[in-house]
């Protein structure tokens, strides 16, 4: 059984794997191979229902979008509806450029995270925009 399953991997001993005739070596994830992942949490005075702190709640998401990759089917599908431009200030979204997501409908006013009620702004406009909703 030692030697069928357990095997030197680099410097790793004990390392649990088979070989599969069709797809090659097989191993078992180590938990050591898993990053960790920091959560960070929400400011306990903020109100996902009051307008004052609409933006930290975008601020917030945008982070989540960024980190992970099950949202960019949907980022793509707003820069494209947007034909690569910001709606604010319409200069062209740039590989290297920071970007924040804003609700068009407002959350607080029962605005969903629908693809038509989104829209990427430069952080600068989006700034601007909840300025001047303020």
């Amino acid at each position: 059984m030692k030697k069928k399953y357990f095997h030197s991997v680099g410097s790793e001993n004990w390392v649990f794997q088979s070989i599969d005739a069709d797809n090659g070596l097989k191993r078992l994830v180590s938990c050591k191979d898993i990053p960790i992942k920091r959560h960070i949490k929400i400011r306990s005075e903020a109100n996902p229902y009051d307008p004052v702190d609409e933006l930290y709640f975008e601020q917030r998401q945008v982070k989540r979008w960024k980190e992970g990759k099950m949202q960019r089917g949907k980022l793509r599908l707003i820069w494209e509806r947007q034909g690569h431009l910001c709606p604010i200030c319409h200069q062209i979204f740039r590989d290297n450029d920071d970007w924040d997501v804003h609700h068009i409908i407002r959350r607080v006013d029962g605005g969903g995270d629908e693809i038509d009620n989104l829209m990427m702004l430069h952080p600068n406009c989006h700034r601007l925009v909840h300025g001047n909703l303020g």
